[in-house]
């Protein structure tokens, strides 16, 4: 059985039971405004983002609108464009349509050929056609007789002029621009304005690459000097000049090949005997009387002594060689300070008497002619 709740107790209780249902009014009361202030927040993003699209829309009319004059502008400048190249072709076509329309040229001054304007009007965006149009016949330079001068010679003129009149007759015609003036045509043609109708010539072939230098092996006698072809003069002395190994040594540029040894009679075009070979094996140093083949020459270069070459391994080096064998193939000269010696069978002494009549010669050439064996 349940106990009667008394007034008193109901009385104390229901201060706790209103202050728990205030409590719970007061949360659901913040809940929705919590869900208010969300709303709301919401709602100003939302109105936020619809200005700015509103604002991007109305920059893009703008734009649109902007872009729209501009076009419908251009559009009216092209018309006028238009109506202004169709005058003046229709112009320029009824200049050109008369048989008796005659233009006289002078060409620097040392002909005068008088053509049709029709000729030089062919091409409609070219210069040539823009100065013979009529449009501008006032600003053309004239000689005293009226005649258009032109600042180029008939030599350059006259087969641009046989090239308009075969293109006239002929629109398939090649062009060729004369061979001696090149240079002076294409800068014409470019001036005028006529480049893509005449292109510039193809360049000419390359040259073929030089012979060889002469070469020869051994020791050779009355050797033509125009016969040395590849081959460079670098010494040429008196034979009473006092040699040096240093007179052996080529300038810049014809270093590290070989070097031809000669001698001759001065005023002669002829070596009166010569040798080559590779320029390190020429004066390679050598002792005593010894010699070394190369190129089928033996040569020698003794200090103090005499440098030359031998058609044998035999010398007598006292100081030069005076050994008898085959006299008209030794050649000697002295590296003791002193001229001369010897050019075959010519002994030319260490005073002027004698050795002013023949001369040393050497010639280089860059190219590796020999292997050094």
């Amino acid at each position: 059985l349940k106990h009667p709740v008394s007034p008193r107790a109901a009385f104390e209780g229901a201060p706790r039971a209103m202050d728990k249902a205030l409590a719970a009014l007061q949360e659901l009361l913040q809940g929705a405004l919590d869900q208010v202030s969300l709303e709301r927040e919401k709602f100003q993003r939302e109105r936020e983002n619809v200005h700015a699209e509103r604002d991007a829309l109305e920059k893009g009319w703008a734009t649109l609108r902007r872009e729209e004059s501009k076009l419908a502008e251009e559009k009216q400048q092209l018309e006028r464009s238009r109506r202004a190249f169709g005058e003046e072709k229709e112009f320029v076509a009824s200049l050109t349509a008369g048989s008796n329309d005659l233009i006289s040229l002078n060409f620097g001054g040392e002909r005068v050929v008088t053509v049709k304007r029709s000729l030089l009007t062919q091409f409609e965006e070219s210069m040539l056609t823009r100065m013979f149009c009529g449009l501008y016949d006032d600003k053309l330079d004239r000689d005293k007789d009226g005649n258009v001068f032109l600042d180029y010679a008939p030599s350059v003129m006259m087969p641009l002029i046989d090239f308009l009149r075969l293109r006239r007759d002929n629109p398939q015609v090649a062009a060729d621009a004369p061979t001696e003036y090149t240079k002076a045509f294409v800068s014409m043609v470019n001036f005028f304005g006529l480049d893509r109708i005449l292109p510039p010539p193809p360049p000419p072939p390359p040259s073929p690459p030089p012979p060889p230098p002469y070469k020869f092996s051994g020791i050779k006698l009355d050797v033509p000097i125009e016969s040395l072809q590849g081959w460079t003069l670098i010494h040429s002395a008196s034979y009473d000049h006092p040699t040096t190994v240093q007179d052996f040594q080529p300038p810049d540029g014809l270093q590290g090949g070989a070097l031809l040894v000669g001698a001759r009679r001065k005023g002669s075009t002829k070596l009166a005997l010569a040798a080559m070979g590779d320029a390190s094996a020429v004066v390679a140093a050598t002792e005593g009387e010894t010699t070394h083949l190369h190129n089928g020459v033996h040569w020698y270069c003794c200090q103090q002594r005499s440098v030359g070459f031998s058609p044998t391994a035999t010398v007598s080096l006292c100081a030069a060689d005076v050994a008898e064998e085959s006299g008209d193939k030794r050649l000697s000269w002295h590296l003791n300070g002193f001229g001369g010696y010897r050019a075959g069978s010519h002994l030319c002494g260490y005073y002027p008497t004698g050795s002013q009549h023949w001369e040393k010669i050497i010639f280089a050439t860059p190219l590796k002619l020999f292997d050094r064996s």
